[in-house]
């Protein structure tokens, strides 16, 4: 286990597309520190960099320039050593597959054949068991995708629209077992649209836009920086005003 406080560390990020109309900073000059242990919600509209953000987090992207540190350790070591898992809204399922080969298989692969029984408890995927992939609807895929993440979910879980295509029930029940690993030690990491999730269940608030950090703390610290009263207003007065900015926006991080 690694001693350092933060389980991720970006100092100046930076990843750049070659767009027709010229250079597009996904990510542009982020500087931001993690801490372990706790539930981080990651905020932004659509071309935030969210998801730039995250592909860098899990190798499956490069940075541009810029320092990035996972676990205590580059992306690409994180991932070699099973230090974080991700589960994203779409891709590595065989929708040929039942629900149950997918996780025996994967139990298998892991060495964690023994706890089949368990996993499927506790991602609830009891009940679609016999059900190919194809077949299942968008909640019972992030509960299978949840299942796969629980055979060896690491020190940090990345969820990316972890609750898209769910009703409300099924999203309490899911965030449930989020909270229970995080209960056990486990930094959760959630891209989520929807800001009630955030402001129910995490301790510390990320808000990007158009590449850019505007703010990171807990609620209460982004809705004292925002004079507002409630996440959705703070997040609108933060994108709002940074829009309104000519250059860089002047509002700053609460935190680094």
């Amino acid at each position: 286990m690694n001693t350092t406080d933060y389980i991720l560390e970006t100092r100046q990020l930076t990843r750049t597309f070659s767009t027709p109309d010229g250079p597009l900073h996904a990510v542009n000059n982020l500087t931001l520190n993690i801490e372990r242990g706790k539930t981080v919600a990651l905020l932004g509209s659509n071309g935030a960099g969210k998801s730039t953000l995250i592909n860098m987090m899990i190798n499956l992207d490069k940075p541009s320039s810029g320092f990035l540190s996972v676990c205590g350790q580059t992306a690409a070591q994180a991932q070699s050593q099973s230090l974080v898992t991700a589960i994203m809204q779409s891709g590595g399922l065989l929708p040929e597959w039942t629900v149950r080969e997918t996780i025996v298989t994967m139990c298998a692969i892991r060495k964690q054949s023994h706890r089949v029984d368990e996993i499927t408890q506790k991602s609830g995927v009891q009940t679609f068991l016999n059900r190919h992939i194809r077949d299942c609807s968008g909640g019972q895929v992030q509960r299978l995708r949840l299942a796969l993440a629980l055979i060896t979910p690491g020190e940090l879980l990345i969820l990316d629209e972890p609750t898209a295509g769910m009703d409300p029930h099924a999203r309490r029940e899911l965030w449930n077992e989020i909270n229970a690993l995080h209960d056990q030690g486990i930094t959760i990491l959630c891209a989520t649209h929807f800001l009630d999730e955030a402001t129910r269940n995490a301790d510390d608030i990320v808000v990007m836009h158009k590449g850019q950090l505007l703010a990171h703390g807990t609620l209460t610290e982004i809705l004292d920086l925002t004079s507002t009263h409630s996440l959705d207003e703070a997040f609108f007065a933060l994108t709002d005003t940074a829009d309104s900015q000519i250059s860089q926006p002047t509002l700053h991080p609460t935190r680094h």
